[in-house]
């Protein structure tokens, strides 16, 4: 895992996962397959930032991306 960005202030961050296990076990998708990692995500920035966040996932090795990256935003 590699935090790209991070700015607290903004309650934004950007994450980076190299050989997901979960979205390895979903090849070939046509969506996102990272609910898993997106949900964890999504909890541990919410701490982070003091208020909630919410996860998307813009890029997957299940859809064919070398790796999986997620936008975080409160």
């Amino acid at each position: 895992m590699e935090v790209t960005n991070l700015n607290v202030e903004k309650g934004e961050a950007q994450v980076r996962i190299y050989e997901s296990f979960e979205c390895e076990s979903g090849k070939d998708s046509e969506t996102p397959y990272g609910h898993f990692s997106r949900g964890i995500l999504a909890g541990f920035f919410t701490n982070i930032f003091q208020r909630e966040a919410k996860a998307v996932e813009t890029k997957c090795i299940a859809t064919g991306d070398p790796y999986c990256e997620y936008m975080i935003k409160t």
